[in-house]
């Protein structure tokens, strides 16, 4: 008996120290463009964001660097999180069916805004949980 009880509280600690980061990788609609978009989150109001272009003619990579992204709102059914540098506001919805899922094929909303713009872009992604 009081090695089932062991056992059973070793279990019940390392899983409340365990946590999962969700991965989304993500690309717009258009198969001929380079840019991508990975997002993690780490705990449920924490991630991070990184746009990248791929590589350019001479070999140099642009990229929107690593982005800290915090979750501002969230309803029954979208997750909305915001990111931000010097120069824009990043700002992605996502829906909260595929939160703490696995998923293929799904589609995230993400808004640039900055001084000069203001664009919307669907992407289509797929996310695994590590």
């Amino acid at each position: 008996m009081k090695s089932l009880l062991k056992v059973l509280t070793l279990s019940f600690l390392m899983t409340a120290n365990a946590f999962a980061v969700q991965h989304f990788t993500c690309f717009p609609p258009d198969i001929n463009s380079n840019d991508r978009a990975v997002i993690a989150l780490k705990t449920q109001t924490e991630g991070t964001l990184f746009l990248t272009s791929g590589l350019d003619d001479w070999g140099n990579q642009e990229t929107s660097g690593v982005l800290l992204l915090n979750r501002v709102a969230t309803t029954n059914e979208m997750e909305t999180w915001v990111a931000n540098n010097s120069i824009a506001t990043f700002t992605v919805k996502i829906p909260k069916k595929v939160i703490g899922t696995n998923a293929d094929n799904i589609e995230l909303q993400l808004n640039l805004k900055s001084n000069n713009s203001n664009v919307d872009q669907d992407l289509t992604c797929y996310t695994r949980m590590y």
